[in-house]
């Protein structure tokens, strides 16, 4: 199954959930790059997108957002999937609790007041 990620419409991200298995697998919603391979990487990874060493988004989708509240609609959808593997394009397969390491991965984009009842 697929679920645009809606409201960031220049990004075009899609999730897609592997019910069989339980796996959801994102492109550029989430990275989980441990390691710089070269400058250029730490470069963007570590000051542009903030994402270095870290299983998070990248601070760029502040400024891919152009409707919050559809954006923060998509990321409830999402999180209300069954999955437990997460597998990322930009980084380490998270094999276990990946739902609960994708919440916390976006936690910073959503409202407060919609987290608490998400």
């Amino acid at each position: 199954m697929v679920f645009p990620i809606e409201g960031a419409p220049a990004a075009l991200e899609q999730v897609f959930l592997h019910s069989a298995s339980r796996t959801l697998v994102v492109t550029d919603l989430v990275f989980a790059i441990r390691r710089a391979e070269n400058l250029r990487s730490w470069l963007v990874f570590k000051l542009l997108a903030r994402t270095l060493g870290h299983v998070r988004a990248s601070r760029l989708w502040g400024s891919f957002r152009k409707d919050p509240a559809a954006f923060e609609r998509s990321l409830a959808e999402v999180l209300t999937l069954d999955f437990e593997r997460l597998v990322v394009a930009h980084g380490e397969v998270i094999e276990v609790d990946g739902r609960r390491v994708l919440e916390d991965a976006v936690a910073w984009l959503r409202p407060r007041a919609l987290l608490a009842t998400a």
